[in-house]
């Protein structure tokens, strides 16, 4: 799907009527230009590479922080090495925030932000823009030894709450890096006992926003059939759209979605980062006198 196949007004609606939750996955997490413009994960993965004393030429940029752990075992590195590596190399980030984080932040009709990354970018975008004077915003990550949950109903959040699907950055290995960290997380999120369960009902009911969550092939699929908690084919109200460059380019998942999976599109034609510029773009036209309100917000 295009944009010329797109109503941009329907989303909208359902933006407005607080029914969607947008998951932010790494694609939309870039450095500026004069940081080198890629992502953070592959800037994090070189750092944390020279930490660990592998080498850092050549890596992948859909999953760079798993081919560096890759490396460091190979070697005979230890894997809780990993992340308290990983926690220095982050804890005294000074780099701009990237602007659709922010866009994301001023739609004040998301009350509920789910972050497939490890790091704290969406919870300070929402500090910035979304604070208004009442303190910080909800903070929440998932652990698979601590299935901490939504404090209430989506509709019933009194502020602007992230919730960290998959860990967030500490010293202890509680939080997904590698590949097989995010499979291990997957399954967790599968039991009766370890699932958040109000998140996954508010996940399963309202329609999904995924933005550059680089999920392909079994990953999206499992993902997919976990958050909406039963088959794909059954029909249901809600629905998901997917703005990921890697899950166009995977024709295999394209061809099961539009078997298996009707309610869930995949958007094409425009990155990640442009997706949400004219998501904002379009939501200011809606709401001028909210998002003139954050505009002279520090950033």
């Amino acid at each position: 799907m295009s944009e010329s196949g797109f109503d941009w007004d329907d989303l909208l609606e359902h933006i407005e009527e607080r029914q969607v939750i947008p998951i932010i996955g790494p694609e939309l997490l870039r450095l500026p230009a004069a940081e080198g413009g890629g992502t953070l994960n592959q800037w994090v993965a070189e750092r944390l590479g020279r930490k660990l004393g592998v080498p850092v030429e050549g890596l992948p940029t859909a999953d760079p922080l798993t081919e560096v752990a890759c490396r460091h075992l190979a070697r005979g590195g230890q894997r809780e090495d990993i992340y308290s590596r990983l926690r220095s190399v982050t804890k005294d980030l000074a780099i701009p925030l990237p602007e659709p984080l922010l866009q994301l932040a001023e739609i004040e009709h998301f009350p509920l932000y789910v972050s497939t990354t490890c790091d704290g970018w969406v919870e300070q975008a929402l500090n910035l823009r979304r604070s208004n004077g009442h303190g910080p915003v909800r903070s929440l990550a998932y652990r698979p030894t601590v299935a901490e949950d939504l404090p209430c109903e989506m509709a019933k959040l009194d502020r602007p709450t992230v919730y960290q699907l998959l860990g967030r950055i500490s010293a202890s290995p509680d939080y997904a890096v590698t590949a097989e960290d995010r499979l291990e997380f997957l399954c967790s999120l599968q039991s009766e006992a370890r699932r958040p369960h109000l998140l996954f009902d508010e996940l399963k009911n309202n329609h999904l926003l995924l933005l550059g969550c680089n999920l392909s092939g079994w990953l999206a699929k499992f993902f997919l059939r976990i958050a909406k908690g039963s088959r794909l084919s059954l029909q249901r109200a809600a629905s998901e759209l997917v703005v990921d460059e890697s899950g166009v380019q995977d024709q295999d998942l394209v061809v099961f979605l539009k078997h298996f999976s009707y309610r869930t599109r995949l958007y094409s034609g425009v990155t990640t980062a442009e997706f949400v510029g004219e998501l904002w773009r379009r939501y200011r036209e809606r709401h001028p006198a909210r998002t003139a309100a954050v505009a002279t917000a520090p950033v």
